[in-house]
């Protein structure tokens, strides 16, 4: 009867230690991925675009004025009858189709 109160106990002890060794990292892992390129925002303010940066992919944020070539921009979708103007720096801009 003791030996299977000590097994009984190890296995618990070895329960808690499994559980323990779950890191944030392996939740943050088992999280869905949010895909930015598929997501609609709303219009920011002149001079800023949407970060397309998960978790927050609408988050507006300011133009880069340092582009040159928006055709490695990835741009969040626009609202129907608009299309991205893809002329720099605010290659992200909403423009009516």
């Amino acid at each position: 009867m003791k030996n299977l109160m000590k097994l009984a106990m190890v296995a618990v002890v070895l329960a808690l230690c499994a559980c323990a060794s779950y890191t944030q990292s392996e939740q943050a892992a088992a999280a869905p991925k949010v895909d930015c390129s598929t997501v609609k925002c709303a219009a920011c303010p002149e001079g800023q675009t949407p970060a397309l940066k998960p978790s927050n992919c609408c988050k507006c944020g300011p133009v880069d004025k340092k582009i040159k070539d928006c055709s490695n921009v990835r741009c969040a979708a626009c609202p129907e009858g608009q299309h991205p103007a893809l002329t720099p720096p605010d290659c992200c801009r909403c423009v009516p189709d």
